[in-house]
């Protein structure tokens, strides 16, 4: 992993950006060949938890640095301290205590409310979020042991065994426990569950539906219905190739969304079954499988 820190001089400040690179091969979900085990996230991932998530994304626009290398000049009266005394910010390690001071970080983090201060906050997101990965990961492995005990047809399983492999990885390799993207972080959760029922599910079956996607928009329907019409799941096996998926409903005259990247709960197409035709925009070509 390379770790670039670049500095504005005009501005006498860093300039908010973080660059990571990664040289391994396992770069995204599924299998090696001839492993024994799905790919999983390598190195420390923070840039794929918290890049797009709606802290960084969002109108208060959040960067590494923000939190990461809090700095303090002043003194409570807001009288500029000396060399001494001043609080510099090249730890990397989040300093919540003094970013509670800050006038735009406490506008917003009061203790007792909702948005209690920042370092409550952290710990109740961290303590959720490893009680959440705790049962999630048990029931993930319990499936990749299924899948690898099986000897009849599992091609179906290995798509979503190995996103739901991927997903609880990198939610333990990122270490912020949810802090970076609380949101986002649920739902790869989320997400794992589900796939994971999905695979033993898929264990013996056979694909009902191939289709070909080329880049740009496709207007397609499914060869057959799948077990699981759920469009997260129908859309597993290019779902990193696609940014939205466009259906019709008739009955209600409205046309119904699903996103891959964006929280189950928001997405409001719900199933996606044969007979019907789909707008799927792809970002390169790909086969659909199902």
């Amino acid at each position: 992993m390379e770790f670039r820190l670049h500095t504005d001089v005009k501005h006498n400040r860093a300039v908010r950006q973080l660059s990571f690179k990664y040289k391994d091969r396992q770069k995204n979900p599924g299998w090696a060949p001839g492993a024994s085990s799905p790919n999983r996230t390598h190195g420390w991932p923070a840039k794929d938890i918290f890049v797009g998530s709606w802290k960084q994304s969002s109108m208060i626009n959040f960067e590494c640095i923000d939190c990461h290398m809090y700095t303090n000049k002043t003194d409570s009266n807001g009288t500029l301290v000396n060399d001494t005394n001043r609080i510099g910010g090249h730890s990397f390690k989040v300093n919540a205590t003094g970013l509670q001071t800050k006038s735009d970080c406490k506008a917003c983090h009061v203790n007792g409310t909702s948005v209690d201060e920042i370092q409550y906050v952290i710990a109740k997101i961290k303590t959720d979020t490893r009680a959440k990965h705790t049962t999630v990961n048990t029931t993930v492995y319990a499936a990749l042991a299924n899948y690898t005990a099986y000897t009849g047809l599992k091609t179906l399983s290995a798509d979503k065994i190995a996103q739901a492999y991927w997903n609880v990885r990198l939610v333990a390799s990122d270490e912020s426990w949810g802090v970076h993207d609380p949101v986002g972080t649920n739902k790869l959760l989320d997400d794992a569950l589900t796939l994971s029922a999905a695979s033993d599910a898929s264990l013996g079956l056979a694909a009902t539906s191939n289709v070909d996607l080329v880049t740009g928009w496709n207007l397609v329907s499914l060869n057959g219905t799948p077990a699981d019409t759920t469009p997260a799941l129908v859309m597993n096996s290019v779902k990193d190739n696609i940014t939205v998926v466009w259906g019709y409903n008739a009955t209600g005259a409205v046309w119904e969304l699903y996103d891959p990247a964006m929280p189950t709960a928001l997405n409001t197409l719900k199933s996606m079954v044969q007979g019907k035709g789909y707008w799927i925009y792809a970002t390169q070509d790909d086969k659909w499988t199902v």
